[in-house]
């Protein structure tokens, strides 16, 4: 072989095996890209009613979502926040979102006497499922106050 033969196979057999490689991807999950906005709130003596659209801009699909949002019980005593035990937990089991896709979630939370000691202006969310990513489920967990996750907030 000649000095030109040898470096033009080596070159060849460098692109091929290059080229050959899988690219993995570098896109990464990031939930700030879960966006929510409050459709409607409605409060009346016995309850309020809140929709809550949930945007999935984090370029994966999500599966096995649940969302749960609750209120804080102000403690008139020593103004102290407690948070209320039940967050009215709605489980979408087989339920996704692709990416790009809106749904929207509908809360009714009953005040059962004690609507003077809530703070309905801001609500608790937790909202969990699975991050697909090729063919892994990665879990991913929200919690916080509902004002942290909103569009304009």
């Amino acid at each position: 072989m000649t000095k030109l033969s040898l470096v033009l196979s080596s070159l060849a057999l460098s692109f091929i095996l290059l080229s050959g490689c899988s690219s993995t991807s570098t896109a990464q999950f990031d939930d700030e890209n879960i966006i929510m906005d409050v459709v409607d709130t409605q409060v009346d003596d016995l309850g309020i009613s809140k929709t809550i659209r949930v945007m999935n801009k984090t370029g994966f699909e999500l599966d096995d979502l649940t969302l749960g949002l609750g209120y804080v019980e102000v403690k008139s005593e020593n103004n102290s926040n407690n948070y209320m035990e039940d967050l009215d937990l709605q489980n979408f089991e087989d339920i996704s979102l692709n990416k790009g896709e809106n749904i929207e979630i509908s809360f009714y939370h009953s005040f059962d006497g004690h609507k003077k000691s809530i703070n309905v202006d801001n609500p608790q969310i937790e909202f969990k499922g699975n991050v697909i990513d090729g063919s892994e489920k990665k879990p991913f967990n929200m919690v916080g106050s509902l004002q942290l996750f909103l569009v304009n907030n």
